[in-house]
């Protein structure tokens, strides 16, 4: 994740994936104006590389208990 986050974090910044903050909260939060929302990708992208480098065997043998883990934390990062 740390890896993918040196090159996924810049990207989303240049897409302008960033979190707009309105103008009647806290001034303190107005720091945050910016911040990539989609930071959690490279969580996800960190899973499925561990699990295909840690998986491959097992699930080459029909073992897919790896690709539900995968499926499940797929699931929790599309729901937020």
């Amino acid at each position: 994740s740390a890896i993918t986050g040196k090159f996924l974090v810049p990207e989303l910044r240049k897409l302008k994936a960033g979190q707009s903050i309105r103008e009647d909260g806290p001034t303190w939060h107005a720091g945050k104006a910016g911040t990539p929302t989609m930071g959690g990708l490279m969580f996800i992208l960190g899973i499925l590389v561990s699990i295909l480098v840690c998986g491959w065997k097992g699930m080459m043998e029909g073992d897919l208990k790896h690709l539900y883990i995968f499926a499940f934390a797929l699931i929790f990062g599309v729901i937020g």
